[in-house]
């Protein structure tokens, strides 16, 4: 055989290595099996048995000095050490394995001993080893997501459920770095069982035939497969990561749920202050529809929305504004002028409706049916009922009074936006008239009402808040 192999196999395993002259001579150990062997110029290596280190510190330096004996021609093959046994030995002393031709007695003509050099320093085992598989490294595992802090005031619901999401998003993001350790490990010993039989298998004085290497695909459809499990996986987590950013945005509609439900000081803390106080938050301390006004809120956090519906008051302007200058009369039913309504009895007697308003008109004296003027407006009856409890309602004293504006300006804004809402597990209490506040625990439903156009005011207030019974 001319020249120098290219490779060579580990006597104790078969695994193929290329071959490198520095390694010539040297007790060198394998990283597949972790067992030593030496390795010649022609390229034929012998097994190398590892012996448990000396008792002391001189007798290990006599025994790293001599010079390795050769091996007998008919001596049998060693057989392969325990690593336990070694490992334990290796352990006690402190000092790594030394090969075990490096143990054997020096000759006789040793007795004179050599001019003293200067000792090597000790050597790392680390460093006879052979690194061959440096490129073969483990994809690192994606780094895990973080939850974006949140800002903003959460309910305790919202709380449960982010959690929930959280330990979602963990338990999927441990599952994608398990799937993809372990497919990186089979890909490996795939790889190297390929490469071995590409090689023709081991050419050693082992090796009894050589096997052609046949290749399916089979590892590289696995690593296509792998690369689009792992995308999907990643788009499925930035999408649960989206919908939980989406989750904690500000919420205007829930911010003021959150606002009338929020807790008074202890001195209001009585009746009929606590309700006052809370009412004072919404439109309306009371209207025909709520004699007693919205409930008194204490935890609705789990209301969920309707639909949002419009009301637009642009068409409606002119039967609104007819109403400018004029006072209800709720025994009467009749929109009259404050300067007339004494007149007004005597007029109509017994008349009631369009019939009254008839009589008034023939005595020139301007008068509007409030049911009629309701049905004129062509709207839902939920929603002319809404309107009639914002021309009617007593507003808070330092709130907008929407009725009054209309009453006497003729100042309407262009739409009124209702949002309806409900829940199931609502705290309320509920006011009868005279102390104490009725508990309510269990569904409820109302309004929330924002106005357009015009210098009203912006944003979501609580209409109306009652227990679905």
């Amino acid at each position: 055989m001319s020249g120098s192999p290219e490779s060579f196999a580990c006597p104790w395993c078969g695994a193929r290595y290329p071959f490198k002259p520095a390694l010539v001579g040297k007790a060198v150990r394998c990283p597949a099996c972790k067992n030593a062997f030496q390795l010649q110029a022609d390229g034929s290596v012998r097994r190398v048995q590892v012996a448990a280190p000396a008792a002391t510190g001189a007798a290990s330096g006599s025994a790293a000095a001599a010079p390795a004996p050769p091996p007998a021609a008919a001596a049998p093959k060693p057989a392969p050490p325990k690593p336990a046994a070694s490992g334990a030995a290796a352990a006690a002393t402190g000092a790594p394995p030394k090969p075990a031709n490096q143990a054997a007695a020096a000759p006789a003509s040793a007795a004179r001993p050599p001019a003293a050099k200067p000792s090597a320093p000790p050597k790392d085992d680390k460093d006879d080893e052979l690194d061959l598989d440096a490129g073969l490294s483990q994809a690192p595992a994606p780094p895990p997501a973080t939850q974006p802090k949140t800002t903003t005031r959460i309910s305790k619901r919202k709380t449960e459920q982010m959690e929930a999401m959280r330990q979602q998003l963990a338990a999927q993001l441990k599952g994608i770095q398990e799937q993809a350790a372990e497919s990186e490990v089979a890909k490996r010993e795939e790889k190297r069982q390929t490469d071995r039989i590409a090689k023709g298998g081991a050419k050693g004085k082992d090796a009894k035939r050589e096997v052609q290497a046949v290749l399916t695909g089979e590892g590289e459809r696995e690593g296509r497969a792998l690369a689009w499990w792992i995308i999907g996986s990643a788009a499925v987590v930035l999408l649960i990561i989206a919908l939980v950013i989406i989750a904690n945005l500000p919420d205007s509609r829930r911010d003021a749920l959150a606002h009338y439900a929020a807790p008074v000081p202890p001195a209001q803390n009585r009746y009929p202050a606590l309700g006052n106080a809370v009412r004072a938050r919404a439109w309306l301390l009371s209207a025909p529809s709520m004699p007693q006004g919205p409930a008194i809120a204490i935890d609705v956090d789990d209301a969920d929305f309707g639909t949002e519906r419009v009301i637009d008051l642009a068409p409606r302007a002119e039967a609104l504004r007819a109403l400018k200058g004029l006072q209800y009369d709720e025994a009467l039913g009749l929109w009259l002028p404050p300067k007339e309504r004494a007149r007004v009895a005597e007029i109509i007697g017994q008349r009631r409706g369009t019939d009254a308003v008839k009589a008034l008109a023939a005595a020139r004296i301007r008068a509007i049916d409030h049911g009629e003027l309701l049905r004129s407006l062509q709207l839902s009856e939920e929603d002319a009922a809404l309107v009639g409890d914002l021309l009617l309602g007593q507003a808070p004293p330092e709130g907008w009074d929407i009725g009054k504006r209309i009453r006497e300006r003729g100042e309407l804004p262009e739409r009124l936006v209702l949002l309806p809402f409900h829940g199931k597990r609502g705290h309320l209490l509920t006011d009868q008239g005279r102390p104490p506040y009725l508990r309510y625990q269990g569904p409820y439903r109302g309004v929330l009402l924002r106005l357009e156009g015009g210098d009203w005011p912006r944003g979501w207030r609580l209409l109306s808040l009652a227990p679905a019974r």
